[in-house]
C-alpha cells in the first residue's frame, strides 16, 4: 500500500504543479492581452489626434539648393523663406533672385532653389516662363499680369487660397467675389492651377 500512497503522492504532486503552471501562463497571457488592448487603444486615439493636428499643416517639397531638401510640414500662412530655414538654409551656390522668398505656400506646392550655374545657364522654370501663371503659387505682383486682375481681386485670390486651400480647378477662380465668367474666359488660357 506504501507503494500505492508513493504514486498517488507524485501524481498528486504532478497535477498540482502543472495546474500551478497551467494558471500563471493563463494569467500571464491574460495579462498581455489586457495591455495590447490599452495600448492598441492609446495609439489609436494619438493617430486620431496626430490626424487632427497634420490636417492644419501644409505638406510642402522643397528641392535644389538647400541643405535638407524633402518634404515638410508647415502652418497655414508660411511662407518660402520658412520652409528654406526648415530645409537647413541655403547653399553656398544657391541664387534667390528667381524666388519669391515671401511668397505664400500651399497644400502640395514643389519649390526649387535654384543654383547660380542654373540660372546663368538659363535653366530657371519660373511661373511665367511657360506662360501660365500658377494661381495657387502667384504672389499678388505676378497674379496683377493676367488681364483684368488689380490689385484688389490679386489679394482676393491670395486670401481665397489661404483661407480655402489650393485651387483644385482653374474654375474655381470664379468663387471670387468680382471674377465672374467673363473675367475668366478673358484669363483662362493664362492661368493654371
Amino acid at each position: 500500500m506504501n507503494n500505492k500512497d508513493g504514486k498517488k503522492g507524485i501524481i498528486f504532486l504532478i497535477v498540482l504543479v502543472m495546474s500551478v503552471v497551467g494558471i500563471i501562463s493563463f494569467l500571464l497571457c491574460y495579462e498581455d492581452e489586457e495591455t495590447y488592448v490599452e495600448t492598441s487603444a492609446t495609439d489609436v486615439g494619438s493617430r486620431e489626434n496626430v490626424a487632427t493636428e497634420t490636417t492644419k499643416l501644409l505638406a510642402v517639397h522643397i528641392v535644389g539648393s538647400v541643405s535638407k531638401p524633402g518634404v515638410y510640414y508647415v502652418e497655414n500662412g508660411a511662407i518660402v523663406n520658412d520652409v528654406v530655414k526648415l530645409a537647413g538654409g541655403l547653399t553656398k551656390d544657391a541664387d534667390v533672385s528667381v524666388t519669391n522668398l515671401a511668397s505664400a505656400v500651399t497644400q502640395g506646392m514643389m519649390i526649387r532653389i535654384y543654383s547660380v550655374e542654373e540660372v546663368k545657364k538659363g535653366e530657371v522654370i519660373t511661373e511665367t516662363s511657360k506662360g501660365l501663371i500658377n494661381i495657387n503659387t502667384a504672389g499678388k505682383e505676378t497674379l496683377m499680369e493676367l488681364p483684368g486682375i488689380g490689385e484688389a481681386k490679386a489679394e482676393a485670390i491670395i486670401s481665397y487660397r489661404e483661407q480655402n486651400g489650393a485651387f483644385k480647378d482653374i474654375k474655381d477662380i470664379m468663387n471670387i467675389p468680382g471674377i465672374k465668367e467673363a473675367l475668366y474666359n478673358k484669363i483662362k488660357d493664362h492661368i493654371t492651377s
